[in-house]
């Protein structure tokens, strides 16, 4: 027999009754909508005025300052239930709500069969609903055991550029990036092929790729071939908001081929590059990461005018090129940059950002 109550809405109850071996949970109700609640179930909900819910809902925390332990010291019936029905998890008021939906939807996935089918398929709906849904995704993935990891992992599969765009649900790809072995993350660059340079330019799909390049081995031939499409746009990429970004992770990450690519479409125009608030810090991490040879082919660009380098020194943003030039310790490249700045120190120590190059050759 059940009863009727008047609940506001962003509250979710768990609530259910045993039907072969799993329990259902109501759906997120809208304000004014009545919810049906089993009279057999303890309720736990997250109301923040419990007087107003009436005396079925009781505030889940006491004291919220206590951390809740983890299901699996639960003695409580709720740690058994496994949800059927988490659609979404709405304006959650805190972490701890959160923690217990993401701790519900494991208890699912770790049941296997029917039940882990259907945390499986939810996956899609939590990525890309919102931050709190995203967070529950998170969390998931964290927690979850290798195997039940893997399983949630494929329901994402075929979403993949949908969740990148989402701006919830690209957290949720990265974690999968951090978290899994390259060959279960490999679906992502599956389905990136084809529009690595234009995912470069994108506020949340340069993060992915960030992410690809550090924690994917660089000399797969996967992360290889679909490095080497982005590099067929490195000229714009160097000096795009976004893409600068994902040309430093190459210098940093990428194969020594791959450097060298981003060196000669920085030395293209090398001028502007160095003048240029995005391509400029490009040519920092080439002169930090890249070869020996790579770095003199730089020199040799900047130096083309004789009197460039201490104008670049003097530059708001070039200053930061030619101090890049002093920072590892001192080599050939750098005492050659050194003795050409010389002449120059008493009208560079008068300019801003000339000053901030001598501190550096000093040092």
């Amino acid at each position: 027999m059940q009863s009727m109550y008047w609940m506001p809405a962003p509250y979710m109850v768990f609530a259910g009754a045993d039907i072969g071996g799993a329990y259902h949970a109501s759906t997120l109700p809208t304000k004014g909508m009545a919810v049906p609640i089993y009279q057999s179930v303890e309720f736990h909900s997250p109301c923040r005025d419990s007087q107003r819910s009436g005396k079925v809902f009781e505030s889940l925390h006491a004291n919220k300052r206590r951390r809740r332990p983890r299901p699996s010291v639960w003695a409580t019936p709720v740690a058994k239930i496994a949800v059927d029905e988490i659609a979404r998890v709405h304006d959650a008021p805190n972490l701890d709500d959160i923690e217990i939906v993401a701790d519900l939807f494991l208890v699912q996935l770790a049941a296997g069969g029917e039940a882990q089918r259907k945390a499986v398929a939810r996956a899609h709906q939590l990525t890309v609903g919102d931050q709190s849904s995203s967070r529950v995704m998170q969390l998931a993935l964290k927690s979850a055991a290798s195997k039940d990891a893997f399983a949630l992992v494929r329901g994402l599969h075929g979403h993949v550029r949908e969740a990148i765009l989402s701006m919830h649900g690209n957290y949720v790809v990265q974690k999968i990036i951090e978290l899994m072995p390259a060959s279960i993350s490999s679906f992502i660059l599956d389905e990136l092929r084809g529009a690595g340079a234009e995912f470069s330019r994108h506020r949340f799909g340069c993060r992915i790729i960030c992410r690809l390049l550090e924690h994917v081995p660089p000399n797969g031939d996967q992360i290889c071939a679909f490095v080497d499409e982005i590099l067929s746009d490195a000229g714009l990429l160097c000096r795009h908001h976004y893409g600068n970004y994902v040309m430093q992770h190459i210098l940093e990450f990428g194969v020594e081929e791959q450097k060298s690519k981003v060196v000669l479409a920085l030395c293209a125009s090398m001028q502007g590059s160095a003048r240029n608030r995005n391509s400029s810090h490009t040519l920092e991490k080439a002169l930090e990461f890249c070869s020996v040879d790579d770095r003199f082919t730089i020199l040799q660009e900047l130096l083309q005018d004789g009197n460039n380098l201490h104008s670049l020194a003097q530059h708001p943003f070039g200053c930061y090129v030619v101090r890049a030039l002093f920072s590892k310790k001192p080599d050939e490249l750098s005492k050659r940059a050194a003795l050409l700045l010389h002449p120059y120190v008493e009208q560079l120590t008068s300019s801003k950002y000339g000053r901030r190059v001598v501190e550096e050759l000093c040092n």
